[in-house]
């Protein structure tokens, strides 16, 4: 969700779809980081730690993909 909100905001210039995408992916972090630490999960903080990252990471790869296909065009 964040990376697709990264992509819909920076890439597209979507900005009211991406803050949805934003609020909705931070919200589910949200709620999976107090589950996991209610559950009694030793890492539970990895998740609020990864989430950013891997949607950064997701964001770098569709503009990549996309970039390539494209330029091939």
């Amino acid at each position: 969700m964040l990376g697709e909100g990264l992509w819909l905001g920076l890439a597209l210039h979507y900005w009211g779809e991406a803050t949805v995408f934003l609020v909705v992916g931070a919200l589910l972090t949200t709620l999976l980081t107090v589950y996991l630490a209610r559950a009694g999960a030793q890492c539970y903080w990895l998740c609020a730690l990864l989430a950013p990252v891997a949607g950064l990471a997701f964001y770098l790869a569709e503009r990549g993909i996309l970039d390539g296909l494209l330029g091939s065009v």
